[in-house]
């Protein structure tokens, strides 16, 4: 469903999640550590980027009423800070994390409005 109100069609931006994995690409049974936390906007899109030192397997997925993107990260330390994130004229209303169970992470981004995700994991160089 297209938006035609100019004024609010940033918030049916989408937001793009991308894993940096680390050059330091460690077994897939040790623990990945999630160091630091990036946003960057464009007229169309915000991108949040996790950097991380080692493999990940995670799962995204939205909740409504109010409207959430909840990323789960399987075995992983988060020794990263949203706070110095900027989220003005973002869809982001604010984001937190919590231990989920007793290795995993929970990241929970609460939405403006409805908004379409994707991710995509990068190598470093």
């Amino acid at each position: 469903m297209k938006n035609t109100n100019k004024s609010q069609s940033w918030f049916l931006a989408y937001i793009y999640i991308a894993i940096l994995l680390g050059c330091w690409v460690t077994s897939a049974f040790a623990a990945t550590d999630i160091n630091s936390v990036r946003l960057w906007r464009a007229p169309d899109h915000t991108r949040l980027v996790f950097d991380i030192e080692g493999s990940i397997d995670h799962h995204i997925f939205s909740l409504d009423n109010p409207r959430r993107l909840v990323i789960d990260i399987a075995d992983s330390h988060f020794r990263a800070s949203f706070d110095h994130l900027d989220l003005s004229n973002t869809p982001i209303v604010s984001i937190r994390v919590a231990k989920r169970g007793k290795a995993d992470t929970r990241v929970v981004l609460d939405l403006k409005a409805r908004s379409e995700e994707h991710t995509s994991e990068l190598q470093s160089p």
